[in-house]
């Protein structure tokens, strides 16, 4: 592995500018503790995947990664500071584990319609907190942290730049949002293929020890436990399909945790995930390759989900509960409750009053807005491809039910 820290096209991505920015930026803490192997790989992936990319792409991903490092430091200067918050018990959380695309946004937002969860909001999982703890344990936490207002005017660009976002994954402020922004804390996170097609970088994560993800996994719970410090709840509810590389480590991290996985047809999620990354790369990229991506998406959910069965081969069955897609669509109350006796708690008719309150409202959203398409055959891929290359992930997809 070359060092990373070469001019390359751009020069954006040298480690030691990034290092010595985010320094600056995070006013606090230790720069030194940032050059990692991870960033190293990360950088030299950027660089080589520059060409590929705008300016503005360029200049984003450079941006997001200064930000990502940022967090690094003010995270560690908590820390270091209340030494008491490494010590926080998070109770038995339940953790949404699933192929992009299964519904997990659905199940996520349902459950967090009960005030006793807890979930992230996007401004949290990407952006670094305030160098000091304001407005810790006051409500006014969650609409006036000045995080709030920039991530309005990140989904703002976004639904100018990528209006079709909107409708493959709404989202806005103060909504639950998936937690794969406290995985890249540790610059171990397949979730920078966003950034750009670092292909380069994604070899070098797959190529990862168990004791590297346990470590990524507890500094992502050393974050989990700054945000209940911060505003705490009984229990936490968190999703990104990232998690499913490092099921064993999740599982080992949060012993007591509840694992809900949801399941949809591969080919499916496989055509759909392409879709994401397709709009993700189209304001950033000089041409969008959806071959390239066809083949580096197959690869990543290929890869992900035979971990995830060997993982889950060797862990106690009773971690895990299954959700098939079309179970969760037809009856989503019906879902969280399995959820909520699988957490060993019955489901408050209070919530789910308000779970049902909220499906209400969001069918009325639904109604108009743009329409999401997607096919194998648009990335160069075949559905017989994906149903051999799927085959270890087959026993947890039920056979299509017959319609009565």
């Amino acid at each position: 592995m070359a060092t990373g820290d070469k001019a390359g096209r751009s020069g954006l991505f040298a480690v030691s500018t990034l290092i010595e920015t985010a320094g600056r930026e995070a006013a606090v803490g230790d720069p030194s503790l940032l050059d990692t192997p991870g960033l190293r790989a990360l950088s030299e992936g950027l660089e080589e995947a520059s060409g590929a990319l705008h300016f503005i792409g360029r200049r984003r991903a450079q941006k997001l990664l200064i930000e990502t490092l940022v967090k690094r430091l003010r995270v560690e200067s908590h820390l270091r500071r209340e030494p008491q918050i490494r010590e926080i018990r998070l109770a038995a959380p339940i953790f949404l584990v699933a192929p992009f695309r299964t519904g997990t946004t659905l199940l996520h937002r349902l459950l967090a319609q009960d005030p006793a969860h807890r979930t992230v909001r996007l401004w949290e999982a990407l952006q670094a907190p305030p160098v000091e703890p304001l407005l810790r344990g006051d409500a006014a936490y969650f609409e006036r942290d000045y995080r709030v207002d920039i991530a309005r005017r990140y989904l703002e660009t976004r639904e100018r730049y990528s209006p079709l976002m909107a409708a493959i994954h709404p989202t806005w402020v103060d909504a639950p949002e998936e937690c794969f922004g406290l995985i890249e804390t540790s610059m171990l996170s397949h979730s920078f293929m966003f950034y750009a097609p670092v292909t380069s970088y994604l070899e070098w994560l797959d190529a990862r020890s168990d004791a590297d993800w346990r470590a990524a996994y507890a500094l992502y719970a050393d974050q989990l436990r700054l945000l209940h410090w911060w505003w705490p709840a009984d229990r936490w509810v968190l999703k990104t399909p990232f998690h499913m590389w490092a099921v064993d480590a999740l599982s080992a991290t949060f012993p007591d945790a509840v694992i809900v996985q949801q399941h949809r047809s591969p080919a499916d999620c496989v055509a759909s995930f392409c879709s994401l990354v397709a709009e993700a790369y189209a304001p950033i990229v000089t041409k969008v390759d959806r071959m390239q991506i066809g083949r580096m998406s197959m690869r990543y959910l290929r890869d992900a989900l035979a971990r995830n069965a060997t993982a889950r081969a060797r862990l106690p069955a009773e971690r895990f509960i299954d959700i098939d897609y079309r179970d969760l669509t037809a009856d989503p109350v019906g879902c969280a409750r399995r959820v909520y006796d699988a957490a060993g708690a019955p489901l408050p008719p209070a919530a789910e009053k308000r779970m049902r309150d909220w499906l209400a409202r969001q069918e009325k959203k639904r109604s108009g807005g743009a329409d999401h398409r997607y096919a194998l055959e648009d990335y160069g891929l075949e559905g017989s491809e994906v149903d051999a290359a799927f085959a270890p992930y087959a026993a947890y997809n039920a056979p299509a039910r017959p319609l009565t």
